[in-house]
């Protein structure tokens, strides 16, 4: 559940893990569930997201600012293009 709607914000790709030191813009969502621990799987917090969202299409050609190599979610490694944070 969230109250917000999601936040266009500008950073460092670097920062958020990603390969790139460009500044990138980012889609930022805050959620909550009414369940802790929910998506944690082997420790981490968000692993069950992870592997959720991995190789799931997205449309492309949407004013993206760095280069995929295809149009699918990529959640770990090197080639990363979605990120999540437990706050």
């Amino acid at each position: 559940m969230f109250d917000a709607p999601p936040k266009l914000i500008q950073v460092n790709g670097s920062v958020y893990g990603f390969k790139t030191t460009n500044t990138i813009n980012v889609w930022a969502f805050k959620f909550e569930t009414e369940r802790d621990f929910l998506f944690e799987s082997e420790g981490d917090p968000v692993g069950y997201l992870l592997d959720d969202f991995e190789l799931i299409p997205y449309i492309s050609g949407l004013d993206e600012c760095m280069t995929q190599n295809y149009d699918i979610f990529v959640t770990r490694g090197p080639d990363k293009n979605i990120v999540f944070f437990q706050s």
